[in-house]
C-alpha cells in the first residue's frame, strides 16, 4: 500500500513542484499517526473483538487501498518509447549503478 500511495503523491506533486514536500510529509505524517494508534489501540481491539475479527480488518485495510487504486484513473502516454530506447536506458542505467557502486562518493 505504501507504493500506491507515493506513486499517487509523486503524480499529484508532478503538476505543481510546491505540493512535494507538503503532500509527502502529509503522507508520512498519517502514516505515523495512523501507526501510532492502531499500535495503541490493538490490545483493547483484540480483547474486544478476538483475533478473526481483528486479521479481518487488518486484511481489509490494504484491500480497501487496492480498490482505490484500481479507481485512479492514469494518463494515457502518445508516444511509447520503443524497444530501443528502453534497452539504451537500461544500459545507460546500469552503467550508472555499476560507477556509484565502483566509486561512491
Amino acid at each position: 500500500s505504501d507504493v500506491v500511495v507515493d506513486a499517487l503523491v509523486v503524480d499529484k506533486a508532478r503538476d505543481d513542484a510546491r505540493l512535494m514536500g507538503g503532500l509527502q510529509s502529509f503522507s508520512w505524517a498519517c502514516r505515523a499517526l495512523g501507526s501510532i494508534l492502531s499500535a495503541y489501540a490493538s490490545g483493547a481491539v483484540l480483547e474486544q473483538f478476538g483475533t478473526r475479527s481483528v486479521f479481518g480488518l487488518t486484511a481489509l485495510l490494504p484491500m480497501l487501498v487496492v480498490g482505490a487504486a484500481l479507481l485512479t484513473r492514469e494518463r494515457v502516454e502518445k508516444s511509447l518509447p520503443t524497444s530501443a530506447s528502453i534497452s539504451e536506458n537500461a544500459w545507460q542505467q546500469t552503467q550508472q549503478i555499476w560507477d556509484v557502486i565502483r566509486k561512491p562518493e
